[in-house]
């Protein structure tokens, strides 16, 4: 008897294929909950940065813009102003600079983030500076402000009542000078003063970055010079956040400063949080060792044994009443009853046989008596 070919999934490839599915789908899950987490993360964190980098530059700005304030109000109406403009000696002009520069640091230094005031007589070559008491200006950097007003020429030393990026020394200051006449009245706060205000989880992996007129960064570090020729895309007045994998950059602008303010922070996502998208891939990993035991299980208790009922089948249809399923201990409970009903059935029946077949010899003798009895 030919046997037919069955086009239709076998149990142990509908497992199979069960088993793809549903890791296909546990694994899709996964992989969007954990991009969707996070971007969430991200966003929120971003988020959180730019409000406080907002909050902070406001701040900045308010206090900047009272410094300058300050400032031209002392130049058109300052106690000592006139003095300033008319001295005719050296040592006038000494007195009219130390008063000057006491002025401003009473009215500036006391009340604003300013951390440097000056004074500057042309001619007489008569400077003064006065510094905040939180400043923490080295006598090498005082030495270097000196230098740097004392070659500022007439016609340049102001800065159009804006505060400029300046480098003094070795470091980088803004800086709002006002010159009129014979003489330049000036404040100055370092850069790096400004970042520290910005306090935002500083860490190794993050930075504040500030560029300078030529798109420098005034601020050395690592993360925001490895992100220098990328900042300098950024000219919008306005504040706003990029995230990029795993790093974003929150800018804001200063309206007083007339440039962004930028916070760069590689390494976005906590530890914490990577161990748990570790977790959740192991997990998914035990799930495929998990269905990779039960597919083994499951071929062991149910495909095992229906190939061997199968193989019985077979042997049967082709004749062969003596073939018998061996029961042991592995087999399942419910095929060693079909096993034993299915061997019990062939028993049986190979027994009808021998009866018919001693039943067809007996009639068959009979019949063989009778013509004999006839004859």
């Amino acid at each position: 008897m030919k046997k037919q070919t069955s086009h239709k999934l076998s149990i142990k490839r509908w497992v199979i294929l069960t088993l793809i599915f549903g890791f296909v789908a546990t694994a899709g899950a996964v992989i969007i909950d954990i991009d969707y987490s996070m971007r969430q993360l991200k966003n929120e964190t971003a988020a959180q940065y730019l409000s406080i980098l907002n909050m902070q530059r406001e701040s900045l700005d308010t206090d900047i813009g009272k410094a300058s304030a300050i400032l031209l109000s002392y130049k058109m109406s300052g106690k000592h102003i006139n003095q300033l403009i008319n001295c005719k000696d050296k040592n006038e002009a000494y007195f009219a600079v130390t008063n000057v520069t006491s002025d401003l640091e009473s009215q500036i230094l006391n009340s604003t983030i300013s951390e440097i005031v000056y004074a500057y007589k042309f001619g007489f070559d008569r400077f003064g500076i006065a510094l905040s008491s939180t400043s923490h200006i080295s006598s090498a950097e005082k030495l270097a402000v000196k230098d740097y007003v004392e070659s500022l020429e007439r016609e340049t030393a102001g800065t159009n009542y804006m505060w400029k990026p300046c480098l003094i020394g070795d470091e980088w200051y803004f800086v709002y000078n006002i010159a009129d006449r014979d003489y330049v009245i000036g404040q100055g706060i370092r850069v790096k003063t400004i970042a520290s205000l910005f306090q935002m989880k500083l860490d190794d992996n993050s930075s504040i970055a500030v560029l300078n007129d030529q798109e420098e960064n005034m601020i050395d570090s690592v993360v925001a010079r490895n992100n220098n020729q990328f900042l300098k895309n950024y000219t919008e007045r306005y504040s706003s956040y990029n995230i990029y994998e795993d790093q974003i950059i929150v800018y804001t602008y200063s309206l007083n400063l007339y440039r962004p303010i930028f916070f760069i922070k590689d390494g976005l996502l906590s530890q914490n949080f990577l161990n748990i998208v570790r977790l959740l891939w192991s997990t998914v990993f035990f799930i495929i060792i998990i269905c990779f035991i039960i597919f083994n299980n499951i071929t062991f208790a149910i495909l095992r044994p229906v190939k061997a009922l199968n193989k019985c089948l077979e042997s049967i249809r082709d004749g062969n009443l003596k073939a018998k399923i061996p029961i042991d201990s592995s087999v399942p409970r419910e095929f060693s009853d079909v096993y034993n009903t299915l061997n019990e059935m062939t028993s049986r029946i190979q027994e009808l046989k021998i009866e018919s077949y001693e039943s067809e010899l007996k009639r068959t003798a009979n019949c063989k008596f009778k013509l004999d009895t006839q004859r």
